[in-house]
This record gives C-alpha cells, structure tokens and sequence, in this order.
C-alpha cells in the first residue's frame, strides 16, 4: 500500500531534534503526553500488580485450584501477548488516538466487570479480555511517541519514560490494590482500576497528538492477516494451556499431549508457513534475518520470563508461607520499583556513553544474580537478607535491556521499526504466559512433598536456567553506543508514516516523492539513507541519486 497521502499530512515535529514538537501547544501538553504513555504503556503491569498482591485471597474466594490459580497472572500476559501485534496493524488502519481512548474505556469497563465475577472462570476470562485491552493501548501510544520524535534527545527521554512505566505501574497497582483489600475486599480493587483506566482516557484524550489514519479503512480490513492472528492466539493459548494442566492430570495424558502438540508443532508450523506465504503478514518474517534484532529480542524474552516468574512466586510465598496482608506486600515489592524508575533514567545515560551489548549485558548478569538470590531463600529468612537485595537487582534487567533494544530497533531498523517494537512487546507479555506455565508445572510437580519450600525452590530454579539462556544470547550481540554517530537517521515524514502504519511494511523508495516533494524543507535534520541488504543503511547515498 501507499502511504503518499498519509505522509503529506504528517505532522512536522519538530525544526530541531533539542525541540518541543509542532503537534503539542505547550510544553505542559507535551509533558502531559510522555507521563501519559508512560502510564498506558504500563496498563499491563499495573493489572498485574493488582492481582500478585492478591492472589492467594481471590484463588480462596473463587474456590480456585492450583492451576487455575496461575491462570490469574497467565490470562494476562497471554491475552496481552497474542494480540499485541493484532492491534499494531490495526492503529494503522482506524488511528492511534482513536484506539487508545477506546481501548482504555474498554479496559475502564471490563476493569469494573471483574469486581464482580462470580467464580473462577468467568474471572480468569475477564483476566484475559484485561490482557486483551492493554494490548490494544500500548502499540499505538508507542508508535505515536516515535513518530513524534523519531531521534534526538526527546527519543532517548521518552524511552527512558516507557522504561518508568513498568515499575510505575507496578507500584500504582499493588499500593492502591493493597489499600482498597485492606478497607473493603480483593474486589474493590478492580473498582479502582476502573476510574483509574477511566481517568487515563480523559487525559489521552487531551494528551495523545493526531497521527494520521489510513485513507482507506475498507481496503486495509480486507487485506489483514485474519488467518495469521487467528493462528498465533490459538497456538499461544493451546501450549500455555497445555503446560499448566500436565502437572495435573499427567503429561503422558492424551489431553496434555493434544493440546502442547496441536499448539507447539501444527499451530506454530502453519502459522510460520502461513506468514511465509501471505501478501501482506502480520509478521513479516525477513526481520527475523537481522541477528542483533533476533538475540535482542530472545533474551528480553528469557530475561523477562525469569523477572516476572520470580515476582509472581515471591508474591505467593509471602502469601501463603509467611502470611503476610496484601498492603504489606506491596510496601515490600516497592523497592523494587522505586529503583526500577532510577535504574531506567540511568540505561538510557549509559547507553549514550558505552556500546549496547555492554549494557545488555549487564542487564542479563542482574537477571541471572537475582534470580539466584532467591535459591537461598528459606521459611523463615529474613526480607533483607537474600529478597531484598533480590528484586533490587532483577530490576536492572528489566530497564537496561527494555531501553537498549527499543532505542535499537527505533534507530537502526527504522523501515520496520513498528513491527520490530510490536514483537518485543509482543514476546515480553507471552513470557509471562509461558513462563508461568513452565515454574507452575515444576511446583505442582513437587507440592506433595512435606518441605513447602522444596516447590518454591523447583519454580525459582526455572527462572535461573531462564536468565542464564538470556545470559548466552548476550556474548552474540553487536551492539553500538547510541551517542555514536547513526547508522540511520530517516526522515521524519517516512518515520512517521512506518510507525503509525504500524506494521503494513513498504519499501523505502515508496516514500521518496513525499520527501522530495516537500516534507523535507521543513525536516532540517533529516538525512537521506538508503537501505542494504544486511538490514542498515548508507547515509552517503542520498534518495536522489
């Protein structure tokens, strides 16, 4: 598809890469915009932090077994996963602003839904459509974010804003989650979160610029990739499920075997071989040929799983072992997010100053150390001995990795940058799915033993071998500082255009006559590029050559 017509009504952003945008009035609109995205992009951990204070009193209400129980975080993470890059393309066709109010009214509603669900399936489905809604808000507010300001300065700052929202909205979502169950019930919570989304849909509504739409809705929907959504929510759901319902009822079951086959073998192949095969993809599976792009995203992926595994059975054990208030919970995780704010603002210092491999790495040592800190834990250990020290350490990985692979993606991979950025987000949530999946089946495995700890140990030994192979993706990475001159710098028009269309992909030759024609007298900056085979470009090739 063309994008001519969007590109002409792209907003300029800006004449200078130090300055405020054209599409904000003021710098408090603008301001407004980055604490906006910072929260809408961290819709998904604010729900978790929500139920991981609340788990073990809501699986008691609802009458939940053990499997059911690790579905409340899982239903998250796994609706939010496999329609991540569902709603990528969808931005495109309807627009960023519009979704993002309407996928955070959605989410206001079904927020308000779940308070009163009246028994465990019917929450662990609300628990999905949660998931569901956090994924249509987040592609769009980061496509957005980019196509306002696609480099400079304001790009490292509002990265290192999208780094904050994943411990800022773990803090808003446990602490307010833990003040509500401690006056009323686990229900009131979900109250909360209800005028919370309700009250970021008022100021998305003030905040978030207009990025152009497609001209032509009808014929975008009649090109989109049904069949490959269809395929990758199937396959994520059939595999997840499988591997929480082995420990069980058996993994040699005929059920068990059905379900982790039919989603791990013929739901992946034909999806894999579908998209091959596809016009017009939801995964263009070309970038998987850029080998920094590929190991970046494998170990956030593995990086992640292990973080938040950890998370989530830590918050358990000081629920059902140590029997410890939802409130007082959340007072203990929240170093771990406090610190996750500061150590955001300092990736994206580091990441002008040293290469991204090396920042990378630290982040993959700091899962792997955390991780191993939690092995030493016992029934009776005190929280600053070995838990303390453990989530301010995982944390690290969290933002250092999340900030380098984002700016990456943003800076070399800019004709796919909008696909690039929807699978990272898109393998961080199903990490979740998947990852509790797997430490849920190595406790329930071991849960029959009279040592209850022996089960917590079986699970954090999963997040160790997780952060590990993370740890091995890092030594094959060729990371460059960000301050370092740029492979790429496009021009702001196509940037735009890329994002916002998020992943129907052109090639960079298709948006020349709109630079030419015009755009580029108001992008000063812009350098012409031309793209390689390998996945770069050559800045001293200019367009009209």
């Amino acid at each position: 598809m063309s994008f001519d017509a969007d590109i002409e009504r792209a907003p300029v952003v800006a004449e200078k890469l130090s300055e405020r945008s054209a599409v904000f009035s003021t710098d408090f609109q603008e301001w407004g915009f980055f604490n906006m995205a910072m929260l809408v992009s961290s819709a998904t951990t604010f729900v978790q932090g929500l139920l991981v204070v609340n788990t073990a009193l809501i699986a008691l209400s609802l009458h939940m077994t053990e499997a059911e129980m690790t579905w409340i975080q899982a239903a998250v993470g796994l609706g939010s996963g496999s329609f991540m890059l569902f709603f990528g393309k969808t931005s495109s066709i309807f627009g960023c602003k519009l979704q993002v109010c309407i996928g955070l009214a959605c989410l206001s509603v079904v927020s308000l839904i779940t308070a009163f669900a009246p028994n465990a399936l019917s929450f662990l489905v609300l628990c999905g459509l949660q998931g569901v809604g956090t994924a249509a808000v987040s592609p769009p507010v980061v496509g957005a974010l980019f196509a306002t300001y696609p480099e400079g300065p304001r790009t490292r700052r509002g990265t290192a804003f999208l780094g904050c929202g994943n411990p800022v909205g773990f803090i808003l979502g446990s602490i307010s989650s833990g003040f509500v169950t401690l006056k009323f019930d686990w229900r009131g919570s979900f109250v909360v979160s209800s005028l919370y989304f309700f009250i970021l849909t008022i100021i998305s509504i003030w905040a978030m610029p207009k990025i152009p739409a497609s001209s032509s809705k009808v014929a975008d929907l009649k090109k989109f990739d049904w069949l490959g959504a269809f395929l990758i929510t199937t396959t994520m759901a059939l595999i997840c499920t499988g591997l929480t319902e082995g420990p069980q009822i058996g993994w040699l079951d005929v059920k068990t075997l059905a379900l982790i086959l039919s989603g791990g073998l013929l739901g992946l192949g034909c999806f894999v071989l579908w998209e091959y095969k596809c016009a017009m993809p939801l995964m263009d599976l070309t970038i998987w040929k850029n080998v920094n792009f590929t190991l970046c995203v494998l170990a956030t992926f593995f990086g992640y799983m292990s973080f938040i595994t950890n998370q989530f059975w830590i918050s358990l054990y000081m629920q059902n072992v140590q029997h410890i208030l939802p409130l007082m919970i959340a007072v203990r995780l929240l170093p771990q997010a406090i610190f996750g704010i500061a150590w955001s603002f300092m990736a994206e210092w580091l990441v002008k100053r040293i290469k991204g491999t090396y920042v990378m790495a630290v982040g993959a040592v700091a899962y792997f150390v955390g991780a191993l800190l939690q092995l030493f834990i016992r029934k009776d250990t005190p929280y600053w001995h070995f838990l303390f020290p453990a989530l301010l350490v995982t944390v690290v990985g969290a933002d250092f990795q999340f900030v380098v692979s984002t700016l990456y993606i943003s800076k070399k991979m800019p004709s796919q940058a909008a696909l690039g950025s929807g699978i990272l987000q898109t393998v961080m949530r199903l990490s979740v799915a998947l990852g509790l999946a797997i430490t849920a089946a190595a406790y329930n495995s071991a849960e029959s033993t009279q040592d209850i700890m022996f089960a917590f140990r079986r699970a954090y030994i999963c997040s160790v071998i997780f952060a590990g192979l993370g740890v091995v993706c890092v030594f094959f990475m060729r990371l460059d500082r960000d301050g370092a001159p740029p492979a790429v710098v496009e021009n702001i028009a196509s940037t735009s255009a890329l994002f916002c269309n998020a992943g129907f992909q052109t090639d960079v030759d298709e948006v020349k006559p709109a630079y030419v024609q015009g755009v580029a007298a108001a992008s000063t900056y812009s350098v012409p590029t031309s793209l390689r085979s390998d996945g770069t470009y050559d800045s001293a090739t200019a367009y009209g050559s």
